[in-house]
């Protein structure tokens, strides 16, 4: 057993780190289009109908449409982000059309997956938090694992565990590391008197920090926020699971010939 536990590798996290955030710069373009179409009209719509008020039946309406358009949009989202990423660390340009068409394939199973995920975890979290972290970290790339591997909601659960056995230790500094740049955004947009929540890795992370916030200033930065949150952690997370499936079969084989032939 001490000879096994010798012979892991150490994760690379700022190799992850860097990469993910590369694809990111070098696909700005059609990411950033995507998550403003797919995330923020939506938390737009949300955000404008809470501004307007709970007693406000317009309000409600607007409210009602951003959330349940979310339910669609996001996994959607994130299955576009997670192929476009891929695709910029084999060295291909991510197109908005490809993107796109990734995550019209794979968003209902990857729906189920963060509802799934996201209630266990949240119960784990009820439970003196530190088994929602725990469970938050085995299931890290998952989602990775639905796209790129083509595996239902079981099985990319479980894969994901194994790649990530005798690593979380380190993914879990890798996130926190995230989340760190996540708080750092909404102290400087609370520094002008923004308040709202942050989404943080799609399970409803944030830190309410003002108490009256500028409506036309809410409208505008709380779905700019949301966005840029799912730029940042999936290109991350994605060259993660590239790290992990690297380190367990050696080197860096292509992916998604796999499913998107």
């Amino acid at each position: 057993m001490s000879m096994a536990a010798s012979t892991v590798k150490r994760l690379d996290i700022g190799k992850a780190l860097s990469e993910g955030l590369g694809v990111l710069v070098q696909n700005f373009g059609p990411l950033f289009l995507l998550a403003l179409l797919l995330q923020g009209i939506p938390s737009a719509l949300a955000a404008w109908g809470q501004v307007m008020g709970r007693g406000n039946p317009i309000g409600g309406v607007f409210s009602a449409v951003g959330g349940f358009a979310s339910l669609v949009t996001v996994p959607m989202l994130t299955c576009a982000l997670i192929y476009g990423s891929m695709r910029g660390l084999e060295g291909k340009p991510a197109s908005l059309e490809e993107c796109l068409r990734a995550g019209t394939q794979r968003w209902l199973p990857m729906l189920g997956l963060m509802l799934g995920a996201g209630i266990l975890i949240l119960l784990g979290c009820i439970l003196l938090i530190v088994p929602g972290i725990l469970l938050a970290l085995r299931w890290s790339v998952a989602g990775q694992i639905l796209v790129l591997e083509g595996r239902g909601i079981p099985d990319a659960m479980g894969r994901s565990a194994d790649l990530t056995r005798d690593r979380r230790g380190s993914i879990f500094l890798l996130f926190l590391i995230f989340f760190g740049i996540e708080f750092v955004i909404q102290a400087v947009l609370s520094a002008v008197g923004v308040g709202y929540k942050a989404a943080g890795m799609g399970l409803g992370f944030g830190f309410p920090l003002a108490s009256a916030p500028q409506p036309a200033i809410v409208i505008l930065l709380t779905p700019l926020v949301s966005v840029a949150s799912s730029l940042v952690i999936n290109p991350i997370a994605t060259a993660l699971f590239r790290e992990l499936r690297g380190d367990k079969e050696g080197d860096h084989p292509e992916v998604l010939g796999e499913v998107f032939a």
